[in-house]
């Protein structure tokens, strides 16, 4: 019994060697994870500047609320989405470095890039797609060629500054005191919304809450250079008036069309905005 005993703790530890050996055989054979692409948070991250060629820079900026704020060629909020997308090659792991002269990098549209964006001090310079490969990159960032996936490249830095504004007219979290539009004028006294013209006086406070909700929640599907009209035809175009209750500067929108698309204009921004026209019984009327 005692020698059976014996073989059986024999192969037991055999058997625990072994295991123990094609453990440690399969973690040398797994592959290394990439680090990420940066050692920058996106958290961190304060300012972005892009510049394409022959384009004016982008320059985008985090206020003090954490939203971010075009700041250059508009003056406007940023979308949150296409910012967050820019943000996430910081932590990109699929990519591979590639043992390429620095003198060929003319040939891979890398020295001009074609776009280069600059996270605070760390940038990433955007060059041609790679031959043969399908959603791949060639990009240039610590002083080496790396191809990464391309759909950084064409969801964002493929379009033009207007892409990365925000859809909103009103911009982030709009704190609205106050509404003068054509039709109706309406204002925030003692907390309490109150018709000053132009709705009936028995409206209901929560049909008022929701005036302002459409308001707060109105999104473009499109956004566009804003078309010059002359002085005379833009004097008599009819506006929206927006105060707000935290000291902003009070915003004007012009109202360029109500069918076949609402259509708001912000000719001091040099923008306009396109709506569907369900918002105009939403918003207008």
């Amino acid at each position: 019994m005692r020698k059976g005993w014996l073989i059986n703790l024999a192969l037991l530890i055999v058997i625990g060697l072994l295991v123990t050996v094609v453990v440690y055989t399969l973690e040398e054979d797994k592959p290394k994870e990439t680090p990420p692409l940066s050692e920058l948070k996106a958290t961190d991250v304060k300012t972005i500047r892009i510049q394409k060629a022959n384009q004016a820079e982008i320059v985008l900026k985090k206020d003090k609320q954490g939203f971010w704020q075009m700041i250059t060629p508009f003056e406007l909020p940023a979308n949150s989405f296409h910012i967050d997308n820019l943000l996430r090659i910081l932590s990109e792991q699929h990519y591979k470095a590639l043992e390429i002269d620095t003198k060929k990098l003319e040939q891979l549209k890398l020295a001009p890039p074609l776009v280069s964006v600059k996270f605070d001090d760390f940038e990433v310079k955007f060059g041609d797609s790679v031959p043969m490969a399908q959603g791949q990159r060639y990009v240039f960032f610590n002083k080496k060629v790396h191809i990464i996936l391309d759909r950084l490249y064409y969801n964002t830095l493929s379009h033009d500054a207007l892409r990365l504004l925000f859809l909103s007219p009103l911009g982030n979290n709009p704190k609205i005191s106050e509404i003068k539009t054509p039709k109706y004028h309406i204002a925030l006294k003692d907390k309490k919304w109150t018709v000053v013209s132009g709705l009936s006086s028995d409206i209901s406070a929560d049909e008022l809450s929701a005036l302002i909700d459409n308001w707060k929640n109105a999104s473009a599907y499109r956004i566009e250079p804003y078309t010059e009209v002359d002085t005379k035809h833009a004097l008599s175009l009819p506006e929206i008036e927006f105060k707000f209750a935290d000291n902003k500067p009070a915003l004007h929108l012009k109202i360029l069309s109500t069918t076949p698309d609402l259509v708001l204009a912000r000719p001091d921004k040099g923008v306009q905005y396109t709506l569907p026209i369900s918002q105009v019984e939403k918003l207008l009327r």
